[in-house]
């Protein structure tokens, strides 16, 4: 069965990367980011804003489990290629990421600056090879030049540059080039670990047809609704305490939803905005429960059980919104937040570098200046991703589209 792009996503992408903005803007933006803006309304929502990181753990459950979860109810013959697989979600995110990360240094980030010159040659070459293999490595003998020269000045120290370019940042023990990807050390290692995940659950359900299948697949994912709370109740290390363990709850409610839709295709083919409606006023319901009950915390990851009961709320909604009808498609398929939706990875590098280089430049953020001051740094950062995209998102798409030519 071919896994078809369900294009409402691309709002819902959007929608999430303006919500962690939204939550950044109020965090780092303000005098005392321990009391926000002084305005209750306006704190309560903005310190709830970083709900967007669960959608985006959640997607990334969904969409890359969806070819296990077909295999495992039999509704793919062939088990998914691993080296394909791989290939495929390195040219995803490596070449933007470094290309922001790149850039990022240069313009706002000079402490880092020894640290990239010494990686340059790898940087080069990760961010052209999508392009030429012939230019990239012409890019990366140019970029010897200065890592040489920081060799030979500096001494091999690639200091906190080396753990954000190798997507271990949470690892290092120190916040790296940028903060908010600690989610993408989280994301790789859910990238190495989901074929054992895949293989492991499909070993177990290709044993049983029909409903059976889907329900033996279901009760495979559940332990992760266990090691998360006590994962996050446990590890309190730097860095440790965010890693994939702490999250994994989200990505198996976004499994769970590839499970649901492989054993019912119509919950996608129905395109109807009443379906869609009613799985967000379910999703509401959920989410206003665990909040009333559980408590919303200002951080991710702080609560024990606060992330997974609003990991299956967005499942709901993004189930309902992928099965959703023209409105649907009219406000998130099409239009301004699609087209936002497209560069959403480049605006999620981009805000939390623009906050912190224009502090001190311009006043702090109050009640009254959120929301301009969110317009303003959302423009910004969509400058830098469009850049991003253009540059280097678009053209590792087409290599792992058409293969990267020699």
């Amino acid at each position: 069965m071919e896994t078809v792009r369900l294009r409402p996503l691309d709002g819902i992408r959007a929608l999430s990367a303006l919500a962690v903005v939204g939550f950044h803007t109020w965090r780092y933006g303000t005098r005392f980011p321990a009391t926000g803006v002084g305005v209750g309304a306006i704190d309560t929502f903005a310190s709830r804003l970083w709900l967007g990181l669960t959608v985006f753990f959640v997607l990334s459950g969904f969409l890359l489990f969806r070819p296990w979860a077909e295999y495992a109810l039999g509704t793919r013959s062939s088990r998914p290629g691993f080296l394909r697989y791989l290939r495929a979600r390195a040219l995803r995110i490596v070449p933007g990421y470094w290309f922001a990360l790149a850039v990022i240094v240069v313009l706002m980030e000079r402490e880092f600056a020894p640290g990239l010159e010494l990686c340059l040659p790898l940087v080069a070459f990760g961010v052209v090879a999508p392009r030429s293999r012939r230019l990239a490595v012409s890019a990366a003998f140019i970029g010897s030049v200065p890592a040489v020269w920081s060799l030979l000045t500096h001494g091999f120290a690639p200091g906190r540059f080396a753990p954000s370019l190798l997507f271990a940042q949470i690892y290092s023990g120190h916040w790296g080039v940028i903060g908010p990807a600690w989610t993408l050390d989280v994301e790789v290692t859910y990238y190495l670990t989901l074929p054992l995940i895949g293989l492991g659950v499909a070993t177990a359900a290709r044993r049983f047809t029909g409903p059976t299948a889907f329900w033996v697949a279901t009760v495979c994912l559940t332990p992760a609704f266990v090691i998360a709370p006590w994962y996050r109740h446990t590890v309190k290390a730097h860095g440790w305490h965010l890693a994939l363990p702490a999250c994994v709850d989200q990505f198996a409610a976004g499994m769970i939803l590839a499970l649901a839709v492989s054993a019912w295709p119509q919950l996608l083919q129905r395109r109807s905005d009443r379906h869609a409606a009613k799985a967000a006023l379910g999703a509401a319901v959920v989410l206003a429960g665990d909040l009333m009950i559980v408590g919303g915390p200002t951080r991710p990851l702080e609560s024990t059980c606060f992330d997974g009961i609003a990991a299956i709320a967005f499942a709901l909604v993004i189930g309902g919104i992928a099965g959703g009808g023209e409105r649907v498609e009219r406000l998130l398929g099409r239009g301004p937040l699609a087209g936002i939706g497209v560069v959403s990875y480049g605006l999620y590098l981009w805000h939390e570098p623009i906050i912190h280089a224009i502090n001190g430049y311009v006043p702090y953020v109050t009640g009254g200046t959120y929301v301009p001051s969110f317009a303003g740094v959302t423009m910004l950062a969509l400058l830098g991703g469009t850049a991003q995209w253009v540059l280097a998102e678009r053209p590792a798409l087409r290599a792992r589209r058409d293969g990267a030519r020699p």
